[in-house]
């Protein structure tokens, strides 16, 4: 399987409920996010990446 995000800092969407039913049927494919322009890529996606983490740990 494969889940594609837009903005995981978007609160119009409810990402951290997506995460919940993710992991309550047992989902364990990959997922891609699509991250906003800057010049700092890598400290942009870190935060993706945490942000991520943190809907993972609340779900």
């Amino acid at each position: 399987g494969h889940v594609h995000v837009h903005d995981l800092a978007d609160p119009a969407f409810p990402y951290q409920e997506l995460v919940r039913l993710l992991k309550a049927d047992g989902y364990d494919g990959w997922c891609t996010g699509e991250l906003p322009d800057s010049p700092d890529r890598e400290r942009v996606l870190q935060y993706f990446v945490a942000l991520w983490r943190a809907y993972e740990e609340l779900a």
